[in-house]
């Protein structure tokens, strides 16, 4: 981990993951337990208040290379 950066929780209805897939675009295993380590207390919120401050981890190089990009599948041709 190359360290930490807050975020303020600025629109309704954001999970905790939700907000890491804006922040990074991609999931990464294990990023929303290191974001929960960084932040006591947050995991009693299912749903972010608006104007939360939450610590997250700045994500290394190797890690983004290593994230995983979600696979689109089509249900119907």
């Amino acid at each position: 981990m190359s360290g930490t950066e807050t975020v303020t929780v600025e629109r309704q209805g954001l999970t905790l993951s939700s907000l890491l897939w804006r922040k990074n675009k991609m999931r990464i295993d294990g990023l929303v337990e290191r974001c929960l380590a960084l932040n006591p207390g947050l995991s009693a919120n299912l749903v972010l208040p608006v104007g939360m401050v939450v610590t997250m981890p700045i994500l290394s190089a190797e890690e983004k290379l290593a994230g995983q990009e979600v696979e689109i599948i089509q249900l119907f041709n």
